[in-house]
């Protein structure tokens, strides 16, 4: 059985279809930047909405160096997020009650403990998200 890497067949899947078709699949959103490069037009994020989606644009836009450096802001986000399930319900739950869009940040029983160490490391990247999408919403 021939082996075509993923960008090849979604390009032949793109030129088939002349362009008609969106390509999206299970590409994590750590791996943005290489679902990009390869031809992927959807993503499935858990918060961060407004940055995925400015770097999303700035990429279509031709502006690759631009949505490289931007992803790489949300770098240290992602490695504390996606350390394990559970961290992640508890990130994205305190996010979203930072910026108001939850009326809480508990989480539903069984899960893993967020402890202090986790709250505070939450908390300064949660800085850094909401700052860098209040600096996205300006321009």
């Amino acid at each position: 059985m021939e082996t075509v890497p993923a960008g090849v067949k979604y390009s032949r899947i793109l030129n088939l279809t002349q362009g008609r078709l969106n390509i999206s699949g299970g590409w994590a959103v750590t791996q943005m930047i290489e679902g990009l490069k390869r031809g992927v037009h959807a993503f499935m994020p858990t918060g961060m909405h407004w940055i995925y989606a400015k770097i999303y644009k700035l990429w279509t836009e031709g502006k690759e160096a631009e949505a490289t450096d931007l992803f790489r802001k949300i770098l240290p986000v992602l490695a504390f997020s996606n350390q394990h399930l559970d961290i992640s319900i508890h990130f994205f739950k305190r996010l979203l009650y930072q910026q108001q869009i939850y009326p809480t940040d508990q989480v539903r029983e069984p899960i893993l403990p967020f402890d202090q160490i986790h709250k505070e490391l939450a908390d300064s990247l949660i800085k850094i998200i909401i700052n860098l999408e209040q600096e996205i919403k300006r321009t």
